[in-house]
């Protein structure tokens, strides 16, 4: 009878997951949606991961950035950052080494504790962007991050 419980949950998990693919109708992007356009950064922050790396919807770095930068202009470091990565490969948006430097430079500023993302991939990041920029630009993203802060992160993009 335990055998049978099991075989039928595991089956319907695996159908549950293949219904999850299809984005919107997903029931995690249903939980956390009225949760993320109330303002909630953890929702937001879920719901951009969720579709940054297609794990139980269907990767769409579209609504990846939308939801990011919702956080992001909260002042969420982990955001920013995610900004800052698809800035410099170009997910979701043209690609910006430039804008990619200020949301990373802002999440580095803030001395927040970045979650998600690993160390490494922050140091990768952060390397390719020393490489990429000329001091101009460099230049260019400090101000940016500046003026963004200026204006509590509304319409840094």
């Amino acid at each position: 009878m335990r055998m049978l419980v099991l075989m039928l949950l595991f089956a319907a998990c695996g159908a549950w997951a293949e219904e999850a693919k299809t984005g919107a109708d997903s029931p995690l992007v249903k939980y956390f949606q009225p949760y993320a356009m109330q303002g909630n950064v953890s929702a937001q922050l879920s719901l951009g991961s969720t579709y940054y790396n297609g794990k139980m919807v269907s990767q769409d770095y579209l609504e990846a950035v939308k939801w990011f930068r919702m956080a992001a202009q909260q002042g969420n470091a982990t955001a920013q950052n995610y900004l800052g990565l698809m800035y410099l490969n170009g997910l979701g948006v043209t690609r910006d080494p430039v804008r990619a430097s200020m949301w990373s430079g802002l999440a580095d500023a803030s001395k927040q504790q970045v979650m998600i993302l690993s160390p490494d991939e922050l140091t990768k990041m952060r390397e390719q962007l020393a490489g990429q920029l000329t001091p101009q630009q460099v230049e260019a993203a400090h101000k940016m991050a500046q003026d963004c802060l200026a204006k509590d992160f509304k319409g840094c993009d």
